[in-house]
Protein backbone atom coordinates (compact mmCIF):
# COMPACT_ATOMS: atom_id res chain seq x y z
CA UNK A 1 0.00 0.00 0.00
CA UNK A 2 1.17 3.27 -1.18
CA UNK A 3 1.94 5.88 1.58
CA UNK A 4 -0.66 8.28 0.21
CA UNK A 5 -3.15 5.40 0.49
CA UNK A 6 -2.61 4.73 4.11
CA UNK A 7 -2.77 9.17 4.24
CA UNK A 8 -6.10 8.51 2.89
CA UNK A 9 -7.47 5.80 5.09
CA UNK A 10 -6.25 7.47 8.53
CA UNK A 11 -8.07 10.89 7.14
CA UNK A 12 -11.02 9.00 6.28
CA UNK A 13 -11.63 6.13 9.06
CA UNK A 14 -12.09 8.25 12.01
CA UNK A 15 -14.89 10.70 10.42
CA UNK A 16 -16.41 7.50 8.64
CA UNK A 17 -16.89 5.59 12.18
CA UNK A 18 -18.09 8.83 13.56
CA UNK A 19 -20.52 9.63 11.28
CA UNK A 20 -21.65 6.16 11.00
CA UNK A 21 -22.68 5.92 14.64
CA UNK A 22 -24.63 9.74 14.88
CA UNK A 23 -26.37 8.76 11.89
CA UNK A 24 -27.41 5.57 13.45
CA UNK A 25 -27.82 7.13 16.86
CA UNK A 26 -30.31 9.70 14.79
CA UNK A 27 -32.58 6.99 13.02
CA UNK A 28 -32.97 5.05 16.22
CA UNK A 29 -34.15 8.03 18.21
CA UNK A 30 -36.26 8.77 15.15
CA UNK A 31 -37.58 5.07 15.66
CA UNK A 32 -37.86 5.52 19.80
CA UNK A 33 -40.14 8.50 19.02
CA UNK A 34 -42.66 6.66 16.69
CA UNK A 35 -42.89 3.87 18.92
CA UNK A 36 -42.18 5.57 22.45
CA UNK A 37 -46.35 5.12 23.19
CA UNK A 38 -46.03 1.16 22.35
CA UNK A 39 -43.41 1.14 24.88
CA UNK A 40 -43.24 3.00 27.80
CA UNK A 41 -46.55 2.01 30.79
CA UNK A 42 -45.94 -1.53 30.09
CA UNK A 43 -43.37 -2.36 32.72
CA UNK A 44 -41.14 -3.51 30.12
CA UNK A 45 -37.38 -4.40 30.98
CA UNK A 46 -34.42 -2.07 30.10
CA UNK A 47 -32.81 -4.55 28.78
CA UNK A 48 -35.15 -5.85 26.46
CA UNK A 49 -35.79 -2.14 25.25
CA UNK A 50 -31.92 -1.87 24.75
CA UNK A 51 -32.25 -5.47 22.86
CA UNK A 52 -34.86 -3.66 20.92
CA UNK A 53 -33.23 -0.81 19.99
CA UNK A 54 -30.07 -2.83 18.95
CA UNK A 55 -32.33 -4.59 16.32
CA UNK A 56 -33.55 -1.36 15.47
CA UNK A 57 -30.12 -0.34 14.78
CA UNK A 58 -29.10 -2.73 12.55
CA UNK A 59 -31.98 -2.60 10.42
CA UNK A 60 -31.64 0.88 10.07
CA UNK A 61 -27.65 0.28 9.25
CA UNK A 62 -27.99 -0.16 5.21
CA UNK A 63 -30.14 3.58 5.29
CA UNK A 64 -27.18 5.11 7.97
CA UNK A 65 -24.12 4.04 5.83
CA UNK A 66 -24.67 6.10 2.92
CA UNK A 67 -24.96 9.19 5.40
CA UNK A 68 -22.08 8.48 7.02
CA UNK A 69 -19.43 7.54 3.91
CA UNK A 70 -21.12 10.92 2.35
CA UNK A 71 -20.26 13.23 5.19
CA UNK A 72 -16.56 11.09 6.05
CA UNK A 73 -15.79 12.08 2.09
CA UNK A 74 -16.81 15.67 2.78
CA UNK A 75 -14.98 16.35 6.24
CA UNK A 76 -11.41 13.82 4.68
CA UNK A 77 -11.54 15.52 0.94
CA UNK A 78 -12.47 19.26 2.46
CA UNK A 79 -9.79 19.39 4.96
CA UNK A 80 -6.92 18.00 2.29
CA UNK A 81 -7.97 20.61 0.75
CA UNK A 82 -8.35 23.51 3.58
CA UNK A 83 -4.65 22.72 4.77
CA UNK A 84 -3.42 22.83 0.16
CA UNK A 85 -2.17 19.00 0.78
CA UNK A 86 -4.01 18.98 -2.93
CA UNK A 87 -1.33 21.55 -3.83
CA UNK A 88 1.72 19.23 -2.61
CA UNK A 89 0.45 16.45 -4.64
CA UNK A 90 -0.11 18.16 -7.93
CA UNK A 91 3.22 19.23 -7.91
CA UNK A 92 4.12 15.41 -7.19
CA UNK A 93 2.32 14.86 -10.13
CA UNK A 94 -0.53 13.57 -8.60
CA UNK A 95 -4.17 14.29 -9.81
CA UNK A 96 -7.21 14.60 -8.42
CA UNK A 97 -8.19 11.40 -9.92
CA UNK A 98 -5.48 9.24 -8.42
CA UNK A 99 -6.36 9.76 -5.02
CA UNK A 100 -10.86 9.95 -5.56
CA UNK A 101 -9.66 6.02 -7.81
CA UNK A 102 -8.27 4.72 -4.32
CA UNK A 103 -11.80 5.74 -2.60
CA UNK A 104 -13.55 4.32 -5.47
CA UNK A 105 -11.75 0.99 -4.28
CA UNK A 106 -12.63 1.65 -0.76
CA UNK A 107 -16.47 2.37 -2.03
CA UNK A 108 -16.64 -0.74 -4.05
CA UNK A 109 -15.75 -3.02 -0.70
CA UNK A 110 -18.05 -1.32 1.45
CA UNK A 111 -21.19 -1.45 -1.62
CA UNK A 112 -20.23 -5.03 -1.73
CA UNK A 113 -20.09 -5.38 1.80
CA UNK A 114 -23.46 -3.74 2.65
CA UNK A 115 -24.95 -5.76 -0.35
CA UNK A 116 -23.78 -9.21 1.80
CA UNK A 117 -25.03 -7.39 4.93
CA UNK A 118 -28.25 -7.33 3.62
CA UNK A 119 -28.23 -10.57 2.45
CA UNK A 120 -27.29 -12.86 5.26
CA UNK A 121 -27.91 -10.04 8.24
CA UNK A 122 -30.60 -7.67 8.10
CA UNK A 123 -33.31 -10.21 7.55
CA UNK A 124 -32.16 -11.57 10.64
CA UNK A 125 -32.22 -8.22 12.04
CA UNK A 126 -35.69 -7.46 11.45
CA UNK A 127 -36.92 -10.86 12.36
CA UNK A 128 -35.84 -10.32 15.63
CA UNK A 129 -36.64 -6.31 15.58
CA UNK A 130 -40.06 -7.11 14.17
CA UNK A 131 -40.65 -10.28 16.27
CA UNK A 132 -39.94 -8.44 19.67
CA UNK A 133 -42.04 -5.53 19.25
CA UNK A 134 -44.77 -7.50 18.00
CA UNK A 135 -44.20 -9.03 21.86
CA UNK A 136 -44.19 -5.50 23.16
CA UNK A 137 -47.29 -4.66 21.26
CA UNK A 138 -49.34 -8.02 22.75
CA UNK A 139 -47.85 -7.03 26.44
CA UNK A 140 -50.33 -4.98 28.46
CA UNK A 141 -50.16 -1.98 30.35
CA UNK A 142 -49.04 -2.53 34.00
CA UNK A 143 -51.81 -2.39 36.75
CA UNK A 144 -52.52 0.89 38.34
CA UNK A 145 -55.44 1.17 39.89
CA UNK A 146 -56.12 4.66 40.44
CA UNK A 147 -57.96 6.33 42.88
CA UNK A 148 -61.92 7.38 42.13
CA UNK A 149 -62.42 6.34 38.91
CA UNK A 150 -63.64 2.47 37.92
CA UNK A 151 -60.49 0.90 36.27
CA UNK A 152 -61.37 -1.50 33.79
CA UNK A 153 -58.34 -2.72 32.18
CA UNK A 154 -58.69 -6.36 34.38
CA UNK A 155 -60.63 -8.58 32.67
CA UNK A 156 -64.20 -9.39 33.91
CA UNK A 157 -64.12 -6.76 37.08
CA UNK A 158 -64.43 -3.29 37.18
CA UNK A 159 -62.87 -1.76 40.23
CA UNK A 160 -63.78 1.32 42.68
CA UNK A 161 -61.25 2.63 45.30
CA UNK A 162 -62.11 6.11 47.14
CA UNK A 163 -58.49 6.39 48.62
CA UNK A 164 -55.56 4.04 48.65
CA UNK A 165 -51.72 4.52 49.95
CA UNK A 166 -49.37 3.42 47.33
CA UNK A 167 -46.64 3.13 50.76
CA UNK A 168 -48.63 0.44 52.76
CA UNK A 169 -50.64 -0.72 49.74
CA UNK A 170 -53.84 -0.05 51.73
CA UNK A 171 -57.17 0.55 50.04
CA UNK A 172 -60.58 2.22 51.76
CA UNK A 173 -64.14 2.12 50.54
CA UNK A 174 -64.10 -0.51 47.96
CA UNK A 175 -66.00 -1.71 45.23
CA UNK A 176 -65.44 -4.65 42.55
CA UNK A 177 -68.26 -5.67 40.09
CA UNK A 178 -68.03 -8.88 37.97
CA UNK A 179 -69.24 -8.87 34.75
CA UNK A 180 -69.90 -11.13 31.77
CA UNK A 181 -70.77 -9.89 28.74
CA UNK A 182 -72.73 -12.91 27.81
CA UNK A 183 -74.89 -13.38 31.07
CA UNK A 184 -75.11 -9.68 33.10
CA UNK A 185 -75.31 -9.33 35.75
CA UNK A 186 -72.27 -10.16 37.87
CA UNK A 187 -71.72 -10.30 41.89
CA UNK A 188 -70.86 -6.48 43.31
CA UNK A 189 -68.87 -6.42 46.40
CA UNK A 190 -67.85 -3.77 48.94
CA UNK A 191 -65.62 -3.56 51.58
CA UNK A 192 -64.53 -0.72 54.36
CA UNK A 193 -61.03 -1.41 53.76
CA UNK A 194 -58.41 -3.82 52.38
CA UNK A 195 -55.06 -4.11 51.17
CA UNK A 196 -53.09 -5.43 48.05
CA UNK A 197 -49.88 -7.61 47.72
CA UNK A 198 -47.88 -8.76 44.60
CA UNK A 199 -47.27 -12.57 45.24
CA UNK A 200 -45.38 -15.04 42.49
CA UNK A 201 -43.07 -12.37 41.12
CA UNK A 202 -45.96 -10.52 40.13
CA UNK A 203 -48.20 -13.18 38.53
CA UNK A 204 -50.69 -12.82 40.70
CA UNK A 205 -52.52 -9.55 43.13
CA UNK A 206 -53.80 -10.76 46.04
CA UNK A 207 -56.53 -8.40 47.47
CA UNK A 208 -57.61 -8.67 50.90
CA UNK A 209 -60.88 -7.21 51.56
CA UNK A 210 -61.78 -6.59 55.59
CA UNK A 211 -65.85 -5.67 56.80
CA UNK A 212 -68.04 -5.84 53.73
CA UNK A 213 -70.40 -7.86 51.60
CA UNK A 214 -71.31 -9.25 48.56
CA UNK A 215 -74.21 -8.99 46.48
CA UNK A 216 -75.65 -11.75 43.99
CA UNK A 217 -78.34 -11.59 42.29
CA UNK A 218 -80.63 -14.85 42.43
CA UNK A 219 -82.75 -15.36 39.35
CA UNK A 220 -83.98 -18.23 37.77
CA UNK A 221 -87.33 -19.62 34.90
CA UNK A 222 -89.57 -19.23 37.37
CA UNK A 223 -88.52 -15.65 38.69
CA UNK A 224 -90.73 -12.40 37.43
CA UNK A 225 -88.69 -9.96 35.62
CA UNK A 226 -90.27 -7.00 37.97
CA UNK A 227 -89.07 -9.09 41.02
CA UNK A 228 -85.61 -10.04 41.04
CA UNK A 229 -84.07 -11.52 44.82
CA UNK A 230 -80.27 -11.45 45.56
CA UNK A 231 -78.38 -13.03 48.01
CA UNK A 232 -76.51 -10.97 50.68
CA UNK A 233 -72.63 -12.95 51.97
CA UNK A 234 -71.30 -10.46 54.96
CA UNK A 235 -67.63 -11.10 55.69
CA UNK A 236 -65.17 -9.94 57.88
CA UNK A 237 -62.41 -11.34 55.86
CA UNK A 238 -61.78 -12.02 52.31
CA UNK A 239 -59.08 -13.05 49.90
CA UNK A 240 -59.32 -12.92 46.19
CA UNK A 241 -56.63 -13.48 43.69
CA UNK A 242 -56.59 -11.75 40.33
CA UNK A 243 -54.17 -13.41 36.85
CA UNK A 244 -52.04 -10.66 36.27
CA UNK A 245 -49.91 -12.87 33.55
CA UNK A 246 -51.87 -11.01 30.86
CA UNK A 247 -50.08 -7.47 31.64
CA UNK A 248 -46.26 -9.45 31.61
CA UNK A 249 -44.59 -9.10 28.78
CA UNK A 250 -43.53 -12.38 27.48
CA UNK A 251 -41.44 -13.25 24.03
CA UNK A 252 -43.79 -15.93 22.03
CA UNK A 253 -42.83 -17.07 18.68
CA UNK A 254 -43.67 -15.50 15.81
CA UNK A 255 -43.17 -17.69 12.80
CA UNK A 256 -46.10 -16.08 11.32
CA UNK A 257 -43.73 -13.53 10.32
CA UNK A 258 -40.91 -15.30 8.53
CA UNK A 259 -42.63 -14.99 4.96
CA UNK A 260 -42.64 -11.17 5.43
CA UNK A 261 -40.61 -9.17 2.31
CA UNK A 262 -38.32 -7.70 5.15
CA UNK A 263 -37.39 -11.48 6.73
CA UNK A 264 -36.04 -12.48 3.38
CA UNK A 265 -32.46 -12.27 1.91
CA UNK A 266 -32.09 -11.50 -1.96
CA UNK A 267 -32.22 -14.71 -3.62
CA UNK A 268 -36.10 -15.37 -1.65
CA UNK A 269 -37.13 -11.58 -3.21
CA UNK A 270 -36.37 -12.64 -6.34
CA UNK A 271 -37.75 -16.32 -6.23
CA UNK A 272 -41.09 -14.93 -4.78
CA UNK A 273 -41.49 -11.85 -7.32
CA UNK A 274 -40.46 -14.34 -10.25
CA UNK A 275 -43.50 -16.77 -9.10
CA UNK A 276 -45.98 -13.89 -8.80
CA UNK A 277 -45.08 -12.70 -12.10
CA UNK A 278 -45.15 -16.69 -13.57
CA UNK A 279 -48.88 -16.67 -11.57
CA UNK A 280 -50.12 -13.18 -13.03
CA UNK A 281 -49.26 -14.31 -16.51
CA UNK A 282 -50.85 -17.62 -16.69
CA UNK A 283 -53.33 -16.22 -14.76
CA UNK A 284 -55.66 -15.25 -17.71
CA UNK A 285 -55.09 -17.91 -19.54
CA UNK A 286 -56.50 -20.16 -17.40
CA UNK A 287 -59.56 -17.94 -15.87
CA UNK A 288 -60.66 -16.64 -19.31
CA UNK A 289 -61.51 -20.12 -20.40
CA UNK A 290 -64.75 -20.48 -18.42
CA UNK A 291 -66.01 -16.81 -19.59
CA UNK A 292 -65.13 -17.70 -23.24
CA UNK A 293 -67.02 -20.71 -23.80
CA UNK A 294 -70.14 -18.68 -21.29
CA UNK A 295 -70.19 -16.05 -24.05
CA UNK A 296 -70.91 -18.22 -27.30
CA UNK A 297 -73.20 -20.27 -25.04
CA UNK A 298 -76.03 -18.95 -26.50
CA UNK A 299 -75.06 -20.72 -29.76
CA UNK A 300 -74.59 -23.96 -30.44
CA UNK A 301 -71.35 -25.81 -28.97
CA UNK A 302 -69.99 -26.10 -32.26
CA UNK A 303 -69.90 -22.24 -33.08
CA UNK A 304 -66.51 -20.92 -31.37
CA UNK A 305 -65.07 -24.35 -33.50
CA UNK A 306 -66.78 -22.92 -36.67
CA UNK A 307 -65.37 -19.53 -35.58
CA UNK A 308 -61.55 -20.36 -35.80
CA UNK A 309 -61.79 -22.38 -39.25
CA UNK A 310 -64.14 -20.55 -41.47
CA UNK A 311 -64.03 -17.00 -42.52
CA UNK A 312 -67.70 -16.38 -42.87
CA UNK A 313 -70.11 -17.56 -40.19
CA UNK A 314 -73.74 -17.31 -40.29
CA UNK A 315 -75.11 -15.86 -37.16
CA UNK A 316 -78.53 -16.91 -36.40
CA UNK A 317 -81.71 -15.21 -36.55
CA UNK A 318 -81.91 -12.55 -33.93
CA UNK A 319 -84.73 -12.84 -31.57
CA UNK A 320 -85.58 -11.18 -28.25
CA UNK A 321 -84.93 -14.26 -26.00
CA UNK A 322 -81.31 -14.87 -27.63
CA UNK A 323 -80.85 -11.53 -27.37
CA UNK A 324 -81.69 -11.56 -23.38
CA UNK A 325 -79.38 -14.52 -22.93
CA UNK A 326 -76.50 -13.02 -25.25
CA UNK A 327 -76.63 -10.00 -22.55
CA UNK A 328 -76.68 -11.80 -19.69
CA UNK A 329 -73.97 -13.88 -20.64
CA UNK A 330 -72.57 -10.76 -21.43
CA UNK A 331 -72.66 -9.24 -18.78
CA UNK A 332 -71.37 -12.27 -16.52
CA UNK A 333 -68.23 -12.78 -18.71
CA UNK A 334 -67.98 -8.82 -17.94
CA UNK A 335 -68.01 -9.26 -14.42
CA UNK A 336 -65.85 -12.10 -14.27
CA UNK A 337 -63.12 -10.16 -16.03
CA UNK A 338 -63.00 -7.17 -14.02
CA UNK A 339 -62.98 -9.28 -11.03
CA UNK A 340 -59.65 -11.56 -12.64
CA UNK A 341 -58.17 -7.76 -13.42
CA UNK A 342 -58.99 -6.92 -10.07
CA UNK A 343 -56.73 -10.61 -8.65
CA UNK A 344 -53.98 -9.30 -10.89
CA UNK A 345 -53.73 -5.68 -9.50
CA UNK A 346 -53.81 -7.40 -6.18
CA UNK A 347 -51.06 -10.04 -6.78
CA UNK A 348 -48.97 -6.96 -8.85
CA UNK A 349 -48.93 -5.12 -5.56
CA UNK A 350 -47.75 -8.07 -3.44
CA UNK A 351 -45.45 -8.35 -5.91
CA UNK A 352 -43.88 -4.76 -5.85
CA UNK A 353 -43.60 -5.17 -2.25
CA UNK A 354 -41.37 -8.06 -2.36
CA UNK A 355 -39.46 -6.24 -5.73
CA UNK A 356 -38.96 -2.99 -3.80
CA UNK A 357 -37.85 -4.11 -0.76
CA UNK A 358 -35.17 -6.08 -3.23
CA UNK A 359 -34.14 -3.33 -5.29
CA UNK A 360 -34.53 -1.15 -2.23
CA UNK A 361 -31.24 -3.16 -0.81
CA UNK A 362 -29.42 -3.10 -3.85
CA UNK A 363 -29.93 0.86 -4.56
CA UNK A 364 -28.75 1.52 -1.18
CA UNK A 365 -25.74 -0.37 -1.19
CA UNK A 366 -24.70 1.50 -4.80
CA UNK A 367 -25.87 4.64 -2.94
CA UNK A 368 -22.48 3.58 -0.96
CA UNK A 369 -19.92 4.23 -3.84
CA UNK A 370 -21.88 6.68 -5.48
CA UNK A 371 -22.11 8.95 -2.44
CA UNK A 372 -19.00 8.47 -1.22
CA UNK A 373 -17.21 9.46 -4.47
CA UNK A 374 -19.58 12.84 -4.52
CA UNK A 375 -18.89 13.51 -0.65
CA UNK A 376 -14.86 13.58 -2.26
CA UNK A 377 -15.90 15.97 -4.90
CA UNK A 378 -18.42 18.06 -2.49
CA UNK A 379 -15.36 18.24 -0.10
CA UNK A 380 -13.13 19.56 -2.71
CA UNK A 381 -15.18 21.80 -3.93
CA UNK A 382 -15.84 22.79 -0.30
CA UNK A 383 -12.20 23.58 1.12
CA UNK A 384 -13.67 23.77 4.56
CA UNK A 385 -12.37 20.66 7.05
CA UNK A 386 -13.83 20.25 10.25
CA UNK A 387 -17.91 19.63 10.93
CA UNK A 388 -19.79 22.69 10.29
CA UNK A 389 -19.64 23.25 6.50
CA UNK A 390 -19.28 19.53 5.77
CA UNK A 391 -21.92 18.97 7.59
CA UNK A 392 -24.30 21.24 5.90
CA UNK A 393 -23.49 20.42 2.88
CA UNK A 394 -23.91 16.40 3.24
CA UNK A 395 -27.07 17.31 5.41
CA UNK A 396 -28.32 18.88 1.93
CA UNK A 397 -27.33 16.57 -0.41
CA UNK A 398 -28.62 13.61 1.11
CA UNK A 399 -31.88 15.41 2.40
CA UNK A 400 -32.33 15.88 -1.61
CA UNK A 401 -31.20 12.41 -2.74
CA UNK A 402 -33.68 10.65 0.52
CA UNK A 403 -36.39 12.38 -0.91
CA UNK A 404 -36.14 11.44 -4.27
CA UNK A 405 -35.45 8.04 -2.70
CA UNK A 406 -38.92 8.13 -1.05
CA UNK A 407 -40.48 9.34 -3.55
CA UNK A 408 -39.69 6.85 -6.16
CA UNK A 409 -40.57 4.30 -3.16
CA UNK A 410 -44.00 5.77 -2.78
CA UNK A 411 -44.30 5.98 -6.62
CA UNK A 412 -43.39 2.35 -7.05
CA UNK A 413 -46.09 1.35 -4.40
CA UNK A 414 -48.83 3.30 -6.09
CA UNK A 415 -47.65 1.52 -9.57
CA UNK A 416 -46.99 4.75 -10.84
CA UNK A 417 -43.71 4.21 -11.51
CA UNK A 418 -42.01 0.49 -12.49
CA UNK A 419 -39.74 -0.85 -9.31
CA UNK A 420 -36.38 -0.08 -11.22
CA UNK A 421 -37.19 2.84 -12.13
CA UNK A 422 -38.40 4.27 -8.65
CA UNK A 423 -36.26 2.28 -6.39
CA UNK A 424 -32.64 3.78 -8.47
CA UNK A 425 -34.07 6.99 -9.29
CA UNK A 426 -31.79 9.36 -7.27
CA UNK A 427 -29.01 7.27 -8.38
CA UNK A 428 -29.92 7.49 -11.89
CA UNK A 429 -30.09 11.84 -11.05
CA UNK A 430 -27.26 11.69 -8.98
CA UNK A 431 -24.75 10.11 -10.95
CA UNK A 432 -24.21 12.18 -13.62
CA UNK A 433 -23.56 15.02 -11.70
CA UNK A 434 -20.71 13.49 -9.78
CA UNK A 435 -19.28 11.91 -12.99
CA UNK A 436 -19.60 15.67 -13.91
CA UNK A 437 -18.00 17.25 -10.94
CA UNK A 438 -14.68 14.14 -11.09
CA UNK A 439 -13.91 15.34 -14.74
CA UNK A 440 -14.24 19.43 -13.88
CA UNK A 441 -12.02 18.90 -10.74
CA UNK A 442 -9.95 16.47 -12.56
CA UNK A 443 -9.17 18.42 -15.70
CA UNK A 444 -8.53 21.55 -13.39
CA UNK A 445 -11.78 23.26 -14.48
CA UNK A 446 -12.53 23.50 -10.76
CA UNK A 447 -9.05 24.37 -9.23
CA UNK A 448 -7.79 23.02 -6.19
CA UNK A 449 -4.96 24.93 -6.50
CA UNK A 450 -6.59 28.20 -4.60
CA UNK A 451 -6.28 26.94 -1.19
CA UNK A 452 -8.83 28.47 1.63
CA UNK A 453 -11.80 30.56 -0.03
Amino acid sequence: MKKLHKLLLISFIPPFFVTLFIATSILIFQFVWKYIDEIIGKGIAWSVIMELLGWAGAGMFPLALPIAVLLAGVMMYGSLAENSEFIALKALGISYWQTAKFMLIVGIFLSVGLVTYSHFILPHANFRFYSLLYDIRQAKPILAIPEGVFYRKLRGFFILIKKKDDITNSMEDITIYQYDPHNPPGPLLKARSGTLESINKGDFLKMTFFNGAQYIEVANQHTKKSYKPFAIVKFSRWIKYFDLREFKFRKQSAEMLRGHYEMLNLAQLQYVADSLEQRINNMPRKALQKPYRAFFSFLDSTFPKRLTQSKEIALPTPSYPLVLKALTNASSVQHEVLSIKRYQEGLRSIQNRYLISLHKRLSLSFAVLLLLILGTALGALLRRGGLGAPLVASGITFVIFYLLFSTGERLAHESALPVFIGLWLPNFIFLPITILLVWLINNDYISLAKGRK
